[in-house]
């Protein structure tokens, strides 16, 4: 668990590169099924660019609205305006962001160049999951997004030079999310095997994911998520996320249908 390591002299952040290796391997993922979602190479790759640069906007903007009254205090408290905004920016991002965000610049693509959207998304729901495995053990290594303190076999201790807590034994909900995620993109890889009418395998991503992550929420103990009432911020998006998962995943075709007529 190191949070930084050194390549020839270089100093890499791990959550970082494994963020990066994460979606180098989906997207070579991507690339070897587009036998299964006909497209040419130049769709192939914007909507890999729209997809990632959407991800990371959105992502970053859930974090800062999460963690609002940090940023808000952090600007009045600081003597170096640029070097805070700085730290600001370095912060973390919220994958449910992500995903909207992605979506957002998707849909935005696919009706700029005039290609279904739900083939898209469809096309590239395995490979979330992929690289997410990858981001959650980038998560472990720089020691974020940790889990409840506990005593048993599989508790960890964070180093003093960790992002989150250190020196506590904690559970390790990163490894479990990463675990989690790589059942998904399995189940979605073969899913996705057969021809499926449009929204099922994305419905089925965000069905599965949204559970999951409900219940992996409750094992996680950093305090910049957000909450309101009984559940996080991420669990109130999965609660409004997986009925549109059902949703998607059931009348995704005829939802097609009506909005090309």
């Amino acid at each position: 668990m190191k949070p930084f390591y050194t390549i020839f002299g270089i100093r890499l952040a791990s959550y970082g590169s494994l963020i990066a290796l994460g979606i180098v391997v989906a997207s070579l993922v991507y690339w070897y099924r587009k036998k299964e979602y006909p497209a040419d190479k130049e769709t192939i790759y914007y909507s890999i660019v729209y997809g990632m640069i959407g991800g990371f906007l959105g992502a970053k903007l859930l974090y800062l609205i999460t963690d609002f009254n940090f940023v808000v205090d952090s600007l009045k408290n600081t003597k170096d305006l640029v070097s805070t905004l700085r730290d600001i920016l370095a912060g973390g991002y919220v994958f449910y962001g992500g995903i909207i965000g992605g979506l957002v610049a998707l849909y935005i693509y696919s009706k700029k160049y005039k290609i279904n959207f739900l083939d898209m998304i469809d096309s590239m729901a395995p490979e979330v999951p992929l690289a997410h495995a990858f981001g959650r053990i980038g998560c472990f290594m720089a020691g974020c997004c940790y889990g409840l303190p506990c005593n048993s076999k599989f508790a960890v201790i964070f180093p003093k030079e960790s992002v989150g807590l250190s020196g506590v034994k904690l559970f390790p909900v990163q490894l479990l999310s990463s675990l989690g995620n790589i059942i998904i993109f399995i189940i979605l890889f073969i899913y996705s095997k057969k021809d499926r009418s449009r929204g099922k395998v994305s419905g089925l991503y965000i069905i599965l994911y949204g559970i999951g992550r409900f219940l992996v929420e409750f094992l996680r103990y950093d305090d910049v998520r957000g909450h309101f009432l009984y559940f996080s911020t991420s669990q109130w998006i999965s609660i409004l996320l997986v009925p549109l998962g059902v949703i998607l995943y059931k009348k995704g075709e005829s939802l097609c249908k009506k909005t090309q007529e």
